[in-house]
This record gives C-alpha cells, structure tokens and sequence, in this order.
C-alpha cells in the first residue's frame, strides 16, 4: 500500500532512486485504473478531463462497485457517474484540510493509531474479495507479495522486496491481463 511505504521513505533513509522507482511503480496502478473507464470517460466529453483527473483508489472502487439503475437514462448515468467522483474528491479534500487543523490544534498520544490504515485495507479487500467471483489478482498479489518477502527477506535482506514483488506483479497483470479484462468488462 503506497500510504504504507511512504511512510518509510520519508525518513530520508531510502535512497532517492529507490524512492523513485518504488513511487513509479506504486501509481502505476492510475493507467489500469483509466484503462477500465477510457471509453465511459470519453462518452461524458465535456467532463471527461476532470474525470481523468479525479480518478483515485477510492473513486475507482467506487465507479466500479455501482450499478446502473434501470430506470437511468445515459445523462443521468453520467452526471451520477460525475457526482460520485466530484464528492469523493471534495471528502478528499476536506478530509485532508480537516486532518492538518486537528493535527496541529490537538496534541495527544497516536502511537497504535497506524493499526487504521491496516485495518481499512483488510475491510476493502474482503469487500473485494466477496464483490468478484475471480480472485486471481487478489491471490496472484498476496502470494508474489509473501514469497519475495521469505526469499528476498532470508537470502538478501529486505529492503527490495517491495519494489521487485511490485514489478513481478504488474507484469503478471499484464501477460493475464486478456483473462482478467473478461471479469472487468462484467463488473465495471
């Protein structure tokens, strides 16, 4: 998870072409992300670059987890599709403006409170899970993720295993990506 890694590269410990690599590879998942609504995107015009724009974890799980109600005409598919984006990013934003103010004004204790983030992520990925009835990404993610952290992590130490399990699995991804663009078409 991004929030999680760069975190530890904040500290000033990683090297720069390390952090590099690692960011690059990390918001890489933004073109799979555009990939799935290109063509809904572009049918929306005039929008159509804020909604590129707009375009994060959240919104995207969002957008895809959403089914067209029946009785929507395409406008209102589009301007629901265009809402829910443009009120994610303003919870976003005013999340983000609150967060710093109470940050500064209220000093207290956070040690334990890193355990939300851990917690929000188990909380996404087994709505995920129950959402799909194909979890090879899922699988295919956990388990490149846990074997080059036990060979990575017993023979050389560590500190690559993040950048080497994200690189191995974006191109798995990319050689299954026919098999998995059937399961997207279905749900997105």
């Amino acid at each position: 998870n991004r929030k999680f890694s760069y975190g530890s590269h904040q500290s000033g410990t990683v090297p720069t072409g390390y952090r590099t690599r690692c960011s690059l590879f990390i918001n890489s998942r933004h073109a799979f992300y555009g990939l799935t609504f290109i063509e809904r995107f572009k049918e929306m015009r005039k929008t159509y670059p804020y909604m590129v724009f707009s375009l994060t974890d959240e919104t995207y799980s969002l957008l895809c987890s959403m089914a067209r109600p029946s009785d929507f005409t395409d406008r209102e598919w589009k301007a629901a599709t265009f809402f829910t984006s443009f009120f994610d990013q303003c919870y976003w934003i005013a999340g983000s403006v609150l967060g710093a103010l109470m940050g500064e004004l209220i000093t207290f204790d956070t040690t334990g409170i890193d355990f939300a983030m851990t917690a929000l992520f188990v909380v996404i990925a087994v709505d995920q899970w129950r959402s799909y009835r194909r979890h090879l990404p899922a699988v295919l993610g956990a388990g490149v993720t846990v074997l080059f952290l036990i060979v990575l992590g017993h023979f050389f130490g560590q500190d690559q295993m993040l950048l080497i399990s994200l690189g191995v699995i974006v191109l798995c991804l990319l050689v299954l990506r026919d098999r998995l663009d059937e399961k997207e078409e279905e749900t997105c």
